[in-house]
């Protein structure tokens, strides 16, 4: 009996999916908001079409956390789809800054450079969840240069296209 329910749900899922169409040709995209997450930090971006695979997407994340720190980020990520299909895969890329600040004095700068590669899966044209894989470069407090690291990072995305 299970095992039947479980089909059935997995029949249904797939019928589903392969009735919305691909997304060759389906619409043209100018703007967007998506909501991101990468490595714990939320965060929210732009993304502006450059055309029908290029996107400049500027960002800004925002935590603050009362009586201890506010950090902000400000960072640019370009994305380079390789095909713009139902699962539109892509270079990426981004640099920016994150500004720490401590209510016990001591702010710092980080520089972060990162590139990799993501993906999309559109649920209809107009709506879409992501992923990426980064290798991110960090020098933290740039005004002293006092440490520098690599790390993965992955990101996690949804997206909403006008």
């Amino acid at each position: 009996m299970m095992r039947r329910s479980a089909l059935f749900v997995l029949t249904g899922i797939l019928l589903a999916t392969g009735s919305v169409s691909a997304q060759e040709g389906d619409m043209t995209r100018t703007w967007g908001l998506a909501a991101t997450l990468q490595g714990g930090q939320p965060a929210v971006t732009v993304p502006l079409w450059m055309g029908d695979t290029m996107v400049i997407a500027p960002g800004l994340s925002l935590n603050w956390v009362d009586g201890v720190t506010t950090n902000i980020g400000l960072f640019v990520q370009p994305r380079f789809y390789t095909n713009m299909r139902r699962v539109a895969t892509y270079l990426t890329g981004q640099v920016g800054v994150m500004m720490i600040m401590p209510n016990g004095g001591g702010d710092t700068t980080n520089l972060q450079v990162s590139g990799g590669l993501g993906g999309e899966y559109f649920i209809n044209p107009k709506f879409s969840l992501g992923i990426e894989a980064l290798l991110q470069g960090l020098v933290a407090d740039i005004s002293g240069a006092s440490g520098k690291s690599i790390t993965t990072i992955t990101v996690i995305q949804g997206n909403i296209y006008f």
